[in-house]
């Protein structure tokens, strides 16, 4: 969901005969949608997550996140990061 038309850009291919995805994404941005920027952070997880049980094991993700590094949204992602969610075994 976004009131920005942001969204997750992503490209699934094949290299040395090995599924890739290389995804790129821009939050919402502005420090009043942080609660946004979470919500569109475990629909971007569930979706990479759901590729990953399609057979893709590798893969890029970057963007513009827009948040700071001591964000709610930044404490998330480490604790992902960390083994706090099912999907941090899935980068």
């Amino acid at each position: 969901p976004s009131a920005m038309w942001r969204r997750l850009v992503s490209l699934r291919t094949v290299i040395n005969g090995r599924p890739f995805v290389v995804s790129t994404v821009h939050l919402e941005s502005l420090s009043g949608h942080a609660a946004e920027r979470q919500t569109q952070l475990r629909l971007i997880l569930r979706q990479l997550s759901a590729w990953v049980g399609g057979g893709v094991q590798e893969g890029l993700w970057f963007g513009d996140f827009n948040f700071h590094e001591d964000a709610a949204e930044e404490r998330y992602m480490h604790k992902l990061a960390a083994g706090g969610s099912n999907h941090a075994n899935h980068h």
